[in-house]
């Protein structure tokens, strides 16, 4: 993997190589948005999947910082930057382009879309499965899951926190 990645070096020989260096950053950078607003949209389905199925927040080992409210506030931020993307693309910045050339900039800014929507439908024809979601309560949210031994009461327990935990709460918090 390492050797593919290392050939995209001789990219910068190419007389080309500033147009290949733009549509590679134009597919990586905006895939970022669709990946981190998956991540944020995952997030809620599984909290609310753990709910439908009668699990507590208590049964968690790990909870997010901001909850499911910061997973909404992330996939709300994602579109808005999606959006903000694909105005962008189509409405640039600048005099207004002859529209050949208005095409091409508009498909080198935002050639991520058909990329990921023909996985996407890719992947649904091959699993014949046309559900975009699975249901709360159908989710299988047991497989993989680690059994913890919660049955001392003193590990449930917290102490009260002191001036003194501050400095590795905010550590914890950040990283």
């Amino acid at each position: 993997m390492q050797l593919a990645f290392g050939l995209l070096a001789f990219i910068n020989e190419s007389g080309d190589s500033s147009t290949i260096f733009d549509w590679l950053l134009a597919l990586s950078g905006l895939a970022y948005f669709f990946i981190w607003g998956s991540i944020c949209y995952s997030h809620i389905r599984f909290r609310k999947g753990w709910a439908a199925q009668g699990h507590s927040l208590d049964e968690l080992p790990y909870k997010a910082a901001f909850g499911v409210w910061g997973s909404y506030i992330g996939v709300g931020l994602n579109i808005l930057c999606l959006i903000a993307s694909f105005y962008v693309a189509v409405w640039p910045i600048g005099p207004k382009p002859t529209p050949s050339v208005a095409a091409y900039n508009f498909f080198e800014s935002y050639i991520t879309l058909p990329i990921i929507l023909a996985l996407f439908f890719g992947w649904k024809i091959k699993t014949g499965d046309w559900k975009f979601v699975v249901r709360a309560k159908d989710m299988d949210l047991m497989t993989g899951l680690r059994s913890l031994d919660l049955d001392t009461e003193e590990e449930h327990e917290k102490k009260p926190r002191t001036w003194k935990d501050i400095p590795m709460a905010a550590y914890h918090f950040f990283f």
